[in-house]
């Protein structure tokens, strides 16, 4: 029932990507709509939670921006069930906290959410930043900075993780959430020449900094190990007496304080482990919930492995995210591309390539651990462990089989997969069904007469001063008979041009009568 209601637009200026699709919606469209709904290729969301989403809208005229935490759910790879069961179990603790203490000051993160159309389009307009790429340009992390422009024309922006019925997909492999995390790092740091802008409210520079610091985080913290290391090696050979004075004043008389290393190690695995151990316990105490979940033993199982191997990730992820944060300190650009959305098996060959510096550093790190501090071995195996492991870990993380293997046997469960959701059902019987196989997009647009008017209704006029190469090129062919065939570049031109396809399918029309 939605001819004439359902509209599927395709810019052929992809100027300011996501952004300026939605610039380009309010300012053609937007003023016929009370609300905008924004979603994600890879978003889902259920009827009755749109439904109340729009009711709150309604009910609360002071909110401009409703966000829903997205739920990951939907692929099979052991990574991406990872982060599924992960999300599932810590992500509500995480998500409630933040709704509690930021009330109508919260963030927005671009997608499954509604927006208040008449103060979007009045007041969250982006603007171009002085300067050149990583820093100036288009905002590309816009999310954050329209947030804050809502908060700052007096509207509140509020995070309700209660309503549910809200999903996405997660990469399916390390190396495809690390070419993520390199786009939003990049947008994240963009950040910092917005936090002093005029009239923003005191949270929405503390989202800007919170954005900063998850990625400066991961060199902040590669800093920290190296610093070491390099003071140790410093007393070792430049001044063997004062090491001897130093070492008798810690505890077992090593090179490092090796006490109050393994203090703040504690200290820091009880802030990572606190939201593990608040979710599990809850999901423990509802017979229900831990049933969906695989029972109470494999779910207990389920989070230690998920512990384990997300803890040798993270010195991965430093390495990765130290990357990112020094190349676009140092003005490398990134191409903000669409991302990986299908499962599929990592080469070994590419594993090594991207991880064969994390190995590196971890033989590094490893001998002179050893040769300064042994004592301090056992505080960085993780570490250690993590860089030489990278390989394995991304390759055997990123397959299918092995995922669908610990799902067989309950490991890594949510309920979402023991009781679907209609929405996830129905997306699914979608996703299974067969497409009508095209050869050649060209001919079948020029021999359907569906597809033909649907193509034609689906171009934009773009009235141009002169004829692409590629066009002109391929109209020479074309009306010599057809006989020459079109590169690739040709026949895309062709299906963007409504004269050239009109005249073709005119004159086939004639030789057919």
């Amino acid at each position: 029932g939605g001819q004439g209601r359902i509209f599927y637009r395709r810019r052929s200026d992809n100027t300011a990507k996501k952004a300026g699709n939605l610039a380009e919606f309010c300012e053609r469209w937007g003023r016929r709509y009370d609300y905008l709904l924004v979603l994600d290729a890879d978003s889902l969301m259920a009827g009755d939670t749109v439904v109340r989403m729009a009711r709150l809208m309604e009910l609360n005229p002071g909110a401009g921006i409703l966000q829903v935490p997205p739920q990951n759910v939907g692929r099979s790879t052991l990574f991406a069930r990872l982060q599924q069961f992960a999300g599932r179990v810590y992500g509500p603790i995480v998500a409630a906290g933040a709704a509690a203490w930021q009330l109508g000051d919260s963030n927005y993160w671009g997608h499954n959410a509604i927006l208040r159309m008449a103060p979007f389009i009045e007041h969250c307009g982006l603007p171009v930043l002085p300067g050149q790429q990583p820093f100036g340009g288009h905002i590309l992390s816009h999310d954050f900075v329209e947030a804050a422009l809502m908060r700052r024309a007096g509207y509140t922006v509020w995070l309700v993780p209660e309503l549910g019925g809200s999903y996405e997909q997660p990469p399916p492999d390390l190396l495809a959430y690390a070419q993520r995390d390199r786009r939003w790092c990049q947008g994240n740091l963009q950040h910092l020449g917005l936090v002093m802008a005029g009239g923003l409210h005191p949270m929405s520079r503390m989202h800007f900094l919170m954005g900063v610091m998850s990625y400066v985080a991961s060199p902040l913290w590669l800093t920290f190990l190296v610093a070491g290391l390099f003071a140790a090696l410093h007393e070792w050979f430049f001044a063997p007496a004062t090491l001897l004075e130093f070492q008798a004043t810690l505890p077992g008389g090593d090179a490092f304080d090796t006490v109050g290393a393994l203090r703040l190690m504690v200290l820091s695995l009880a802030l990572l482990w606190i939201p593990r151990l608040m979710g599990t316990g809850l999901i423990l105490a509802n017979r229900e919930e831990a049933a969906r979940m695989g029972g109470r033993f494999k779910l207990v199982l389920s989070v230690l492995l998920e512990g384990v191997v997300s803890t040798l990730m993270a010195p991965v992820m430093m390495l990765f995210q130290s990357h990112f944060v020094f190349g676009t300190l140092l003005g490398y650009k990134v191409n903000w591309s669409s991302q990986q959305r299908e499962d599929t098996d990592l080469p070994w060959s590419e594993a090594l390539s991207r991880h064969k510096w994390h190995m590196a550093i971890g033989a590094v790190l490893a001998a002179l651990t050893v040769a300064v501090a042994p004592g301090m071995l056992a505080w960085l195996s993780p570490v250690i462990l993590g860089l030489w492991l990278a390989p394995a870990i991304s390759v055997f993380t990123a397959r299918a089989s092995l995922g669908l293997w610990a799902q067989r046997r309950g490991l890594f469960l949510i309920p979402e997969e023991v009781h679907p959701p209609t929405v996830l059902v129905r997306a699914q019987e979608l996703a299974e069904d067969e497409l009508e196989p095209v050869g050649d997009a060209l001919d079948h647009v020029l021999t359907d007469p569906r597809a033909h008017a649907l193509h034609l209704a689906l171009l934009e006029a773009h009235p141009t001063a002169s004829v692409p190469v590629a066009l002109a090129s391929a109209r020479r062919k074309l009306l010599a008979g057809g006989v020459e065939p079109l590169s690739p570049q040709e026949k895309s031109a062709v299906l963007l041009d409504a004269r050239t396809l009109s005249e073709l399918r005119g004159r086939r029309l004639g030789v057919q009568a």
